[in-house]
C-alpha cells in the first residue's frame, strides 16, 4: 500500500465544530463545516419564518375568539335586558 492508496479519516462534523479553527482540517472536512454551518443557517431562517408564521395565526385565532366571545356576551346581555323588561312589565 502507499500513501496514495490511504485516505484521511474524515472526522465527525461535531468533532470539527469543536475545533475553533480549521488549521489542521483536511480540504474535506473544510467543506464539511461550511455546508454544515450553510445548512444550519437555512434552516434557522425556515424555522424563523414558520415561527412567525404560527404567531400571526395565532394571532389572528385569538382576535376571532375575541369577537365572538363579544358577540355572544352583547346577544346574553340584550336577552336578560328583554326578559328584565319583560317581567318588570308583567308586574
Amino acid at each position: 500500500m502507499t500513501t496514495e492508496e490511504i485516505k484521511p479519516l474524515v472526522r465527525d462534523v461535531n468533532v470539527l465544530l469543536t475545533l475553533g479553527t480549521y488549521q489542521g482540517m483536511s480540504d474535506e472536512e473544510i467543506e464539511l463545516v461550511i455546508d454544515f454551518k450553510i445548512n444550519k443557517a437555512l434552516h434557522d431562517e425556515e424555522f424563523k419564518q414558520t415561527i412567525s408564521a404560527m404567531k400571526e395565526t395565532q394571532q389572528a385565532m385569538q382576535s376571532a375568539y375575541a369577537q365572538l366571545a363579544q358577540g355572544s356576551n352583547d346577544m346574553l346581555q340584550s336577552l336578560l335586558r328583554k326578559q328584565s323588561e319583560g317581567t318588570a312589565n308583567n308586574e
